[in-house]
């Protein structure tokens, strides 16, 4: 069928050629019909669906293994490390997404020095505070200056408001006096140190006793000593010599000697042991040397 076509288109051409040779071409013929479409065919079966793909998840602190799952990323914003992808082991270690220091950059030039300002005016204390081993006289400092006596640790003031005024004791701030005497035999027999104290220094004072063992510790009389605890009690007698006696006598029943003991009796000054006795315990020797630096036996 084919091949007459073709005959026949070849045999037309022929004639159109001839006729245009040798004389006018005839009308077009007539269009042929559309032919009909053919019909649509089955829509295919649907696909499977795709995996979800990975999430960047991102957090101040590092992720917890409860957080994203398997093939996600994510990033610290603190610490500007990347996680992931994520498997089933967990998230791993982090990587730094920071790229590497670069390099240092050249110095500037250093700018020119400013002019030198102008010297300002020497400044006046408002006070200074002097000290010396007895209390000050009335040719020593200016108004507004503190004054401390090393030896009585007594502090004195000069008032600024009237011009020569005297110095004006202000406070007392830790006179104390102290007596040791080591080797000494606490047994039945009573124990007497004679002190070179008047009486009336109760008046004004607090007398505190404390005794050491020997390789041991210091406690506080009266009270209780050693491992024992054995009682001991003291008490001040007044002499003819108007001096002070401290008598120190066990109560306790016992035949247990302490022997090359160090007793130790230490006077403050009563405004300052009810000052200083709210910060620490006259029963402990080792509070009150410390405060007092009164050394150790």
């Amino acid at each position: 069928m084919k091949r007459l076509i073709y005959l026949a288109a070849f045999i037309l051409t022929i004639g159109v050629v001839s006729c245009e040779k040798d004389g006018v071409m005839g009308p077009e013929g007539p269009r042929g019909e559309r032919g009909e479409r053919g019909e649509r065919g089955e829509q295919g079966v649907p696909g499977q669906d795709g995996e979800d793909g990975a999430t960047v998840l991102n957090g101040t602190t590092n992720p917890t293994a409860d957080e994203g799952g398997e093939g996600d990323f994510y990033i610290n914003t603190n610490s500007y490390l990347i996680f992931g992808p994520k498997t089933s082991s967990g998230w791993g270690s982090g990587t730094s997404i920071l790229g590497a220091a670069g390099p240092k950059g050249d110095r500037g030039d250093r700018g020119e020095k400013g002019d030198k300002g102008d010297k300002g005016d020497k400044g006046e204390a408002d006070y200074v505070i002097l000290s010396g081993t007895v209390n000050p006289a009335n040719n020593v400092g200016k108004q507004g200056d503190f004054f401390l006596n090393r030896t009585t640790k007594t502090l004195f003031y000069r008032g600024p408001l009237t011009p020569g005024s005297p110095w004006i004791e202000v406070a007392k701030l830790a006179n104390t006096i102290q007596f040791t005497k080591e080797g000494v035999v606490l047994g039945d027999t009573d124990v007497s140190i004679l002190l070179d104290l008047p009486w009336d220094i109760f008046e004004k004072s607090m007398v505190n006793v404390y005794v050491k063992l020997l390789g041991g510790y210091w406690y506080s009389l009266p009270g209780h000593i050693g491992g024992n605890n054995i009682y001991f009690n003291v008490h001040f007698i007044p002499t003819l010599s108007a001096n002070l006696l401290l008598r120190i006598n066990r109560i306790t029943e016992t035949t247990e000697t302490f022997s090359n003991a160090t007793i130790r009796i230490v006077v403050t000054e009563a405004e300052v042991f009810h000052t200083v006795a709210k910060h620490i315990d006259f029963n402990n020797f080792e509070e009150v040397s410390q405060y007092f630096d009164l050394g150790e036996f």
